[in-house]
């Protein structure tokens, strides 16, 4: 690569990660789902290699894009992870939250090492494993192979129009509500109505966060809409009227928090039921079988790692063992787990291109908590550790799968997934510190339901044993209906006219003969309007 090509390569990739990690945190906050933003970089990338880099031959153009989108993957999923664990924080202990945001250089530099530690263990992992993972045919990564696809296809100028289209036209609809007040604040969709023990509550429309949300439910499509609509419907119709009839000596938010505590320890159970076996499953694979897979397990001992990865990696996990002021095993515990943990989650991104990152997070707190009588908060930081080196891990390799399908050099984009680790680490706990201070964590902005979830889990034996039965029965119910229980806890957590929005634009899908042809307009409209609300922070 040449040095005017390896230098627009780096500043990309900056670019591109600082986008990610302001983007993915502010989107992971409010919604309980995140879009995977590699495709949302691809697009864009074609728009600013066109307009910046023209002069580069049509492979250094590619080249260039490919390793800055691999790149910047990281630290969206980074992103992603630390906003559906560290608020948890916030629930849990609420002063001690405020007073690390009242000293912001702190706050900051505490996320930043959390990063660096954990990306350093999913990075070594992804490191250690693509020479076993990347040639299995058993594993296809769907996500790497969207991609690829996105960015080798010749002639994507419509594409290109389609997102800056997008991205132009919801600035100017930001614009205009902002500045102009052409466009009101709100208006009122339905009005608060009661019969019996049925009541719809007042349902006001929000105009300023309707593009983003719109964009979300669009790109995530029924895999969002139908358990949010379980959600918001289970909520009006069966919740409420039971609060009323059976549990009227409690407040509701008491009986909504408790019955969701339900719905979570019932997830919970089932999740540690079905952990043995992939345990076994996993220990099977790193120790057997066959004589091809022992001679490349043998060449991928921990001694490719270079020394500055495995250093890096040391010295951060020492820093965050201190301050977390757990036991040597308790921290050797969390290791071991977050490295079963984060090879189990590259197994799910090469098989079906999805990182479950909070299921595996709650494999290594629960039992850290019962033998190692983790406190809240340090349950917490734990949770955020396995999901930052799980998510990073099965980010890294799904992008290595990329590198290999454009035939570029593992180490060169190993380099850049490093740099990118760096660059988010200095973004995010700025982000959040913006976001927070700003809308304030747990409003309807921020609702962190990912983070509200893991709270009510660590809390569970303070809450109405009744309703907590009642929630695990409900929980039951939707495991035997195939429903995703976690998505139907954003339905229940939501407001209601957020819920409705997510729920109209990702039924909206079955309306349009081809989904994925509109993701470029919608895929602007979305990195418009979040890179907006963060903007807002500012004025």
């Amino acid at each position: 690569m040449r040095i005017l090509a390896l230098c627009a390569t780096i500043i990309l990739t900056i670019l591109f990660s600082a986008f990610a990690a302001a983007v993915m945190t502010y989107t992971s906050l409010a919604v309980p789902i995140g879009p995977w933003i590699e495709p949302t970089l691809a697009l864009i990338g074609m728009l600013l290699v066109q307009l910046l880099f023209s002069y580069f031959i049509a492979s250094e153009k590619q080249s260039i894009l490919t390793i800055a989108t691999i790149a910047g993957g990281i630290s969206g999923i980074v992103a992603s992870a630390c906003a559906w664990s560290i608020p948890t924080i916030h629930f849990l202990e609420p002063a001690l939250f405020q007073e690390w945001l009242r000293t912001p250089w702190y706050f900051i530099g505490a996320i930043g090492v959390l990063i660096l530690s954990a990306g350093a263990l999913g990075l070594m992992m992804a490191h250690k494993y693509e020479h076993i993972l990347l040639p299995d045919v058993a594993y296809t990564f769907p996500m790497a192979q969207l991609v690829y696809k996105m960015i080798a296809v010749q002639n994507q100028m419509r594409k290109m129009y389609e997102l800056l289209v997008g991205l132009i036209g919801s600035f100017i609809f930001s614009c205009m509500h902002f500045f102009m007040h052409i466009i009101p604040d709100k208006f009122v969709l339905i009005k608060a109505q009661e019969l019996l023990w049925f009541c719809v509550p007042n349902i006001v429309m929000r105009l300023d966060v309707v593009p983003m949300l719109w964009a979300i439910g669009f790109i995530t499509g029924h895999v969002l809409a139908v358990p949010f609509a379980v959600g918001a419907f289970a909520k009006l119709l069966i919740i409420d009227p039971c609060h009323k009839i059976f549990f009227s000596a409690l407040k509701s938010d008491s009986f909504l928090l408790a019955f969701c505590a339900g719905m979570i320890v019932q997830g919970t159970i089932m999740s540690f039921i079905s952990f043995p076996k992939m345990l076994m499953t996993t220990l099977e694979k790193w120790r057997a079988g066959g004589t091809l897979h022992q001679v490349i397990q043998e060449k991928c001992s921990i001694i490719r790692l270079s020394l500055i990865e495995v250093f890096l990696g040391c010295v951060t996990f020492g820093i965050v063992s201190y301050y977390l002021r757990v036991s040597f095993l308790g921290m050797a515990f969390v290791l071991a787990g977050s490295a079963i943990c984060a090879y189990q989650l590259m197994l799910f991104m090469g098989k079906v291109g999805l990182a479950p990152l909070g299921r595996f997070a709650t494999f290594v707190m629960v039992p850290g908590m019962i033998i190692f009588g983790f406190t809240a908060v340090q349950a917490a930081v734990v949770a955020a550790f396995v999901e930052i080196s799980g998510g990073v891990a099965a980010d890294a390799l799904s992008g290595k799968k990329i590198a290999q399908l454009a035939r570029m050099e593992q180490k060169t984009v190993s380099m850049f997934q490093w740099l990118s680790l760096s660059v988010c680490s200095l973004c995010v706990g700025g982000a959040f510190w913006l976001l927070i201070t700003h809308f304030g964590i747990g409003s309807a902005e921020l609702i962190a339901q990912k983070a509200q979830s893991r709270a009510l889990l660590i809390n569970a034996y303070g809450f109405d044993i009744a309703a907590m039965g009642f929630g695990v029965l409900f929980g039951f119910l939707l495991k035997k209906l195939r429903v995703n229980a976690s998505l139907v806890l954003g339905g229940l957590l939501m407001p209601l006219d957020w819920s409705l929005i997510l729920i109209a634009s990702g039924l909206s899908t079955y309306l349009v003969k081809d989904k994925e042809a509109q993701y470029p307009f919608w895929s602007g409209v979305f990195a418009a309007s979040s890179l907006w609300m963060l903007l807002k922070t500012l004025f």
